[in-house]
């Protein structure tokens, strides 16, 4: 600590089931405090993540039902069970309390088979009650993607615009409870 400079330098760590490593630096002398960041982690669980919209650490869980088959995949929505993703909203009430710069990368995501994700690489920027992920990198069923994705705050609801694009993904991965020919 120095002035208004707070170091957290070469730590590593848990939380939850997952390593972090890294350095933080947290600098109060703006308007409101600004955090960055660059985290690593060997291996992230997704669930360890709830916390960063909100939810409470360990309730985020990633459910998982019967696949459906490749033609009702396409032909009709996920049942709620089915869901990979947190179906909860964002709360936006604190993103204007901090500035952020966090750059994370994973090399393995635990919850590979709910959701074959790996080699995760983002930078995530907090700015005015507006959240970008840009770059947002990373192996998703033995193929890519990458992702800008922004969130606006200060709408309510919650405005939101992506921009993906997926190369060489593998649907005997996407859907391995499935035989496909």
């Amino acid at each position: 600590h120095s002035a208004q400079l707070w170091r957290y330098e070469n730590f590593s760590g848990r939380v939850g089931d997952s390593d972090i490593a890294g350095n933080v630096l947290i600098d109060t002398s703006g308007k409101r405090p600004a955090l960055t960041a660059e985290l690593v982690s060997k291996v992230l669980d997704i669930a360890d993540l709830g916390p960063l919209i909100g939810a409470q650490p360990g309730s985020l869980t990633l459910a998982r039902a019967a696949a459906p088959s490749p033609v009702e995949a396409i032909a009709k929505p996920l049942p709620e069970a089915a869901r990979v993703l947190p179906d909860m909203s964002f709360k936006t009430e604190h993103w204007d309390t901090v500035d952020a710069e966090v750059t994370l990368t994973a090399k393995t995501i635990s919850r590979a088979k709910e959701l074959p994700l790996e080699n995760l690489s983002v930078h995530l920027s907090l700015r005015d009650e507006m959240l970008r992920l840009d770059p947002l990198d990373f192996g998703f069923a033995g193929g890519h993607l990458s992702a800008v994705i922004s969130l606006d705050g200060q709408r309510d609801p919650i405005q939101a615009r992506a921009l993906v694009r997926a190369k060489r993904i593998l649907l005997a991965k996407l859907f391995p409870t499935i035989k496909l020919t």
